[in-house]
């Protein structure tokens, strides 16, 4: 190393940023002022901060509150990620949400975001619940041992579809081994379901400049598509008790 070298490197094994040793402080460097007042502002200070310090802490260390349906899986000893199980947790958190903010008086906006989000996804529950059943009845028909479900009740207005949790509820506990409900929905045919959602939600939302005419078409061929086959799928192979005529 050349004597040019090694002068201009000597500086440096005692910066502290490139390793060496810290500096000294410079002589003027400020005093600090140890009067009473400044004395007493600065202990009041760091007393500040460390009550936020703790406080973010702790509610850093707060479990997130877990939904009913979580508990039960976790009895159950099922697996929560298993793709019909996720959106129902899905759907339970954001009931459970929305009932947190209610509880607590939260911003008229934030209150209608999650009511929105909440109507949305149970729209798609009561979609993705119908192909559930629907396989569901399928698979036991197939084992000759159909479920017999009802879809409809009579009024004094006539017959009235009954919605997803109705059907639901006439189902024995338990689905038969081999068609459990769970193992028949796949995550393609839910993901199906939220492009329908997602589709009818922009239709509905949007503004389509004159410029965009096919683009909104395209859009409502999907839509239609998405519609015609989930709900093929929702009624293909249900057993129906006494449909209206």
């Amino acid at each position: 190393m050349s004597a040019l070298v090694a002068l201009l490197l000597l500086p440096l094994a005692h910066d502290a940023g490139f390793g060496g040793a810290p500096s000294a402080a410079p002589e003027d460097a400020p005093a600090i002022d140890d009067s009473p007042g400044q004395a007493e502002l600065r202990t009041r200070l760091n007393t500040t901060l460390e009550h936020n310090a703790k406080g973010t802490e702790q509610l850093a260390e707060q479990p997130v509150r877990r939904t009913k349906l979580e508990e039960e899986l976790e009895r159950a000893h099922l697996d929560a990620t298993i793709p019909l199980l996720a959106f129902r947790i899905e759907v339970a958190r954001a009931d459970l949400e929305l009932e947190d903010l209610l509880a607590k008086g939260a911003r008229p906006e934030r209150v209608q975001l999650a009511e929105e989000r909440v109507a949305s996804l149970r729209g798609m529950s009561d979609l993705v619940e119908r192909i559930a059943l629907a396989r569901l009845s399928s698979c036991t028909r197939a084992l000759g041992q159909p479920i017999v479900v009802k879809t409809w009740r009579m009024t004094a207005g006539g017959p009235v579809a009954l919605s997803a949790k109705e059907m639901v509820e006439q189902v024995p506990n338990g689905d038969p081994e081999g068609c459990e409900r769970i193992s028949l929905m796949d995550v393609d045919t839910i993901a199906k379901v939220r492009r329908l959602f997602s589709v009818r939600a922009e239709l509905d939302g949007r503004s389509f400049g004159y410029h965009e005419v096919a683009e909104r078409k395209r859009l409502e061929g999907e839509r239609d598509a998405l519609e015609r086959a989930l709900q093929q799928q929702a009624v293909a192979g249900v057993v129906v008790a006494n449909p209206p005529r």
